[in-house]
């Protein structure tokens, strides 16, 4: 029982940790980021697979994980994003895009990590 109630505290540090970087940080994001953490370069159909998301759940969540821009109506262009992840061709396979972290990715992994092993 006291390893349960020790990984919960570790659990919530973490989580504080998430809110006070981002806010609305989801759940599915930090799931997203700790699969590409396990396999830097991995591609989208293979997130898909690890996690048994659709190929849509994850398209859309690396975008908004990665930085990308948005048009306003008045066509100026603003990036959006959070800047975690980056999107580049497969070397084997030019048609998949492998994930790989963002120096900010890789800080916000190593602040997590330091609270759960800490």
């Amino acid at each position: 029982m006291a390893g349960l109630t020790s990984g919960l505290v570790k659990f919530k540090k973490a989580q504080h940790v998430l809110e006070k970087i981002f806010a609305e940080l989801p759940l599915q994001h930090v799931m997203l980021l700790l699969a590409i953490a396990e396999q830097d370069g991995i591609t989208q159909p293979k997130i898909a697979e690890k996690l048994g998301w659709p190929q849509g759940t994850v398209s859309r969540n690396v975008k908004k994980l990665s930085v990308y821009l948005v048009e306003s109506d008045n066509g100026n262009k603003t990036k959006a994003g959070y800047e975690l992840v980056a999107q580049r061709p497969d070397v084997d396979d030019r048609k998949a895009n492998a994930v790989y972290l963002t120096a900010k990715g890789k800080k916000v992994l190593k602040e997590i990590s330091d609270i759960i092993e800490g």
